[in-house]
């Protein structure tokens, strides 16, 4: 919370009711987290994160009871060049500034062990969202008395 003071980031949650979803929620942490890091890193100047949950899907529909995470900045964006490379391990823009190239590939690796995925949009000089899916826990089978 200091870095966001520090930085004039105003941080914002937009909380929708959501169904359980599959994932350990140490790794979850781990994976926000991260998410989070970058935002703060591509506002310097300011800006808004903000932290929105929503349940997916409806009837009939293969994301039913899914849940998505966003996670969306008003920050620098990510030029379209880029974007398919981010995932991409030691892939990096901030090198000089500590960078690693690691983050996301790393979050990509963790919400698939999970069974899920993780999307993401930009604009650039706008900001970007990651969205990170999960799937619903797998229903045990019942067993039925007669």
């Amino acid at each position: 919370m200091e870095t966001a003071r520090s930085n004039n980031v105003r941080i914002r949650t937009e909380l929708g009711d959501v169904p359980p979803a599959q994932g350990d929620p140490y790794t979850l942490q781990e994976v926000l987290f991260n998410l989070c890091s970058n935002a703060f890193a591509a506002m310097p100047q300011g800006g808004t994160l903000t932290l929105r949950t929503r349940a997916l899907g409806g009837r009939d529909d293969d994301q039913m009871d899914s849940v998505a995470i966003e996670v969306a900045d008003t920050g620098v964006g990510i030029p379209r060049v880029h974007l398919e490379k981010i995932f991409e391990p030691f892939f990096t823009t901030r090198a000089d500034s500590g960078g690693t190239g690691l983050g996301l590939g790393l979050c990509r690796m963790l919400i698939s062990e999970m069974g899920g995925r993780i999307e993401v949009r930009s604009v650039v000089e706008q900001g970007t969202v990651f969205t990170v899916v999960l799937n619903p826990p797998p229903r045990h089978s019942r067993v039925h008395t007669p």
